[in-house]
């Protein structure tokens, strides 16, 4: 016999076809009274039938499956008809959750049950002889179902969403997918569950989602009103120490700071040179003295005041997000107070959204601002915990 000890629990497959003769007893099973050991026999729980290792990996998406069809025109221009299946229902054989760890599996539903692919042409030519019903019309596709149908769409339509954010990882296409998805009069709304996950993969809708990750919580004080989706960085000044300048008379006065670190800069003491006039497009707000170098854009009919930048979190401490309501051409430029450049990032003209990995950076007060050819444009303060 299998005996185990102590607490706990274990997962195995149970199916008669993996453990033949050893498979569980789930009948006729001894009183206690007739086989005290009987008391400690605990039968398997069926409900849970996700356990394969990757699978249940957080960083895996699991897909359940649902009817895709339940007819169509068979090779012999007959209607192959799947009686028992309801379009859009789940499929009975498709697993359910938790994972090995008890964490939601799967994380998605899409459509796979009655779906018409082309197949492998010797396959196809023994169907037509053998069972011409699973070949569709034109002999060139077959009917197929089973998460090896379901888990390719979503494949597909993550292919499609990284084509769009070629940068995106795993847990942002994960987000986009889940709040995206879609529920039903099959899925119900109470959502999320075992079976469907977040409910149904909605393509054009994830395609389409605005990702944006910051302090969700407006009492916070590195609020951010852009994000879509709480990424735990809020802070509180009330538990969280930020060192910085308290002295509001100070050049680099962080008003978000709650501890005084004592590098506050005076500029009766600190001449930091640089453009001071606010409707120039290379303005710099920590300059007190004026260097001549301001830019004006004499060229355009105001088409750079569509534009705006948003930094979070901010303050930061490890990864910075910029947010831009427009595509750029140009560089992404992080400078300290006395203009010495300490990053240089290339920004992309297929995304609204860059990150800034800051970690490494001193703590203290930054500038960060767009290069465009010889334009310094868009200057925001940066402060790094």
């Amino acid at each position: 016999r299998f005996t185990t000890k102590g607490s706990g629990y274990f997962d195995c497959w149970s199916h008669p076809l993996y453990t033949g003769t050893s498979n569980t007893v789930k009948t006729n099973l001894p009183l206690a009274s007739n086989y005290p050991d009987i008391a400690r026999y605990r039968i398997q729980d069926t409900r849970k039938t996700i356990v394969s290792s990757f699978t249940c990996s957080k960083e895996v998406i699991a897909v359940a499956n649902y009817v895709n069809r339940n007819q169509f025109i068979n090779y012999s221009g007959n209607t192959t008809t799947y009686a028992s299946d309801t379009v859009g229902a789940r499929v009975i054989s498709s697993s359910q959750g938790p994972s090995r760890d008890d964490r939601l599996k799967p994380e998605i539903a899409a459509p796979g049950g009655g779906t018409l692919a082309p197949g492998q042409l010797s396959t196809l030519a023994q169907l037509i002889v053998s069972d011409p019903t699973k070949v569709a019309q034109g002999g060139l596709h077959n009917v197929n179902g089973g998460t090896s149908m379901s888990s390719p769409v979503v494949g597909g339509i993550i292919a499609l969403y990284l084509e769009k954010y070629p940068d995106a990882g795993w847990n942002q296409v994960r987000d986009a997918m889940k709040w995206s998805a879609k529920s039903d009069t099959f899925t119900g709304t109470n959502l999320p569950d075992m079976k469907w996950g977040w409910g149904k993969i909605n393509a054009f809708d994830m395609l389409t989602i605005n990702i944006v990750y910051g302090c969700t919580d407006s009492n916070s004080i590195n609020y951010n009103p852009l994000a879509t989706i709480d990424d735990g960085s809020c802070v509180n000044d009330t538990l969280v120490t930020i060192y910085g300048c308290m002295d509001s008379l100070a050049l680099n006065y962080n008003p978000l700071a709650n501890a005084d670190d004592g590098s506050c800069i005076y500029d009766t003491l600190t001449i930091i040179y640089g453009c001071t006039d606010s409707s120039a497009m290379n303005y710099n707000p920590l300059a007190n003295t004026d260097d001549g170098s301001c830019v004006y854009d004499t060229t355009s009919t105001g088409n750079q005041l569509d534009l705006s930048i948003a930094l979070f979190p901010n303050p930061a401490t490890h990864t910075v997000f910029v947010q831009l309501t427009r595509v750029l051409d140009g560089e992404l430029i992080l400078c300290d107070i006395t203009g010495r450049i300490i990053l240089t990032q290339a920004l992309r003209r297929d995304r609204l959204s860059h990150s800034i990995d800051v970690s490494a950076i001193a703590p203290g007060l930054y500038l960060c601002y767009i290069v465009q050819g010889n334009k310094k444009i868009y200057p925001v303060k940066l402060t790094k915990l």
